[in-house]
This record gives structure tokens, C-alpha cells and sequence, in this order.
């Protein structure tokens, strides 16, 4: 992308537009899991590691399933999306155990990844037809974006805050919402925007954390 990649978002975007853009970070989802293999496997974690690499690949599955379907959302993409939850909640459990200064970098790596994985999971779900939950899902993806700004650290070390993948996409969601709530009549408040189907497969997918990271560790 060029150095004006903030400023595209004032450009009228067409949802195909919109998808490559995401998708284009997707096809970068499995190097930013390989960034974290040798620290994790360090720290004696490779069921969390082939956690994230199972979420990169059903990602990249799903996002290939709903393009062959003309974008209609399918199962891939709330399973990766699931399973991309299970891994942020044990990361951000070891985060918080002892002192921070003490705690393996890895850790907010690995954080960071699981909330891209996540956030492109529902990005793509977001982008797809019909749209009664849109609003929800690209504000739950933004939160994750946010998550990771606050929680982990750079996905990319050496390169630039503004090409961070992690900041790239919380503007590209945010710009997103914005105009979603902009051409969607009663959108302002999320009324029209189901956030009780939302909150039910959030309550699913921290539920099914604890299962989803012990079958991982099972399959070792």
C-alpha cells in the first residue's frame, strides 16, 4: 500500500473493493503466525501455536468458501472467528499472570495475531450480504482492533505504525462503520443492527474456549 493508505477511506469504496482489501491482509495471516513459532514453541506453547495456524487456515478457507458462493457468509468464517477468540483468551491470561515486565513478549504477539485473525473473520462477515447484523459485527471487529493496540505489540516489528496491519484495519473498520451508519436509516444507535445475535455467539465463543484449547492440546 502507499504512504496515503489512511486517506482512501474518504474515497467512495464499492463492497468488492472493500473485500480485496481485506482479503489482502488476509493472504498475510500465515506469515504473522509463522513471526510467532519459534518464541511460542520457546515457551513450551505449541498448542497455542497450532490453534493459530488451524484459525489461519479455516480463515482463509472460509473467506474462499464465501467468494465461491458470491459472498455469502459461511460457517469457516464463525468458526475461525471462534477459534481466533479462544486463542486472545489464553494469551491474555498468560499476559496477566505475575509481573508485566516479566512476561514473554510472545505472549502480546501472539495476542496481537489472534485479534487480526479475528477482526478479519468478522470483517469478511461483515462485508458479506444481507446485512441485519453489519454494524454489530464491524463494531465487535473494531474492539478486537483495539484490543490489540492496547494489549500487544507490533505484529511487524521495524516497520512503521501506520503499515501495521493492526492499525490498518482498525481505520479501515472504523471508516467503515462511519459510513455504514451514515447510509443506514435508525443505524445510529445500533437498533436496527441485531446486537442480540451478537452477543449470543460472543457468549458461544467464550464459552467454547476452554474445549477448543484443550482438544489442540489433546491432539499433540
Amino acid at each position: 500500500f502507499s504512504s496515503s493508505f489512511p486517506f482512501i477511506f474518504f474515497l467512495p469504496m464499492t463492497n468488492k473493493t472493500e473485500l480485496q482489501f481485506v482479503r489482502s491482509l488476509l493472504q498475510s495471516a500465515g506469515e504473522w503466525v509463522d513471526r510467532t513459532r519459534e518464541p511460542l514453541l520457546a515457551e513450551h506453547s505449541g498448542a497455542l501455536l497450532r490453534l493459530l495456524q488451524q484459525t489461519s487456515t479455516q480463515l482463509q478457507q472460509g473467506a474462499d468458501e464465501q467468494q465461491q458462493q458470491t459472498g455469502t457468509p459461511t460457517g469457516g468464517l464463525e468458526l475461525s472467528a471462534t477459534w481466533a477468540q479462544c486463542c486472545m483468551d489464553k494469551c491474555h491470561e498468560r499476559i496477566h499472570q505475575g509481573h508485566w515486565k516479566d512476561v514473554a513478549l510472545c505472549w502480546r504477539q501472539a495476542y496481537s495475531v489472534a485479534c487480526l485473525l479475528r477482526s478479519l473473520a468478522l470483517g469478511l462477515q461483515a462485508l458479506a450480504p444481507p446485512e441485519p447484523t453489519r454494524c454489530a459485527l464491524l463494531l465487535e471487529a473494531l474492539r478486537v482492533c483495539d484490543m490489540a493496540l492496547l494489549l500487544g505489540c507490533e505484529v511487524l516489528p521495524g516497520v512503521a505504525d501506520e503499515k501495521q496491519p493492526t492499525q490498518r484495519l482498525a481505520t479501515f473498520f472504523s471508516n467503515l462503520l462511519f459510513l455504514h451508519r451514515s447510509e443506514t436509516p435508525g443505524c445510529r444507535s445500533c437498533s436496527s443492527c441485531a446486537p442480540v445475535e451478537l452477543g449470543k455467539s460472543l457468549s458461544e465463543a467464550s464459552s467454547s474456549a476452554a474445549v477448543a484449547v484443550a482438544t489442540t492440546a489433546a491432539a499433540a
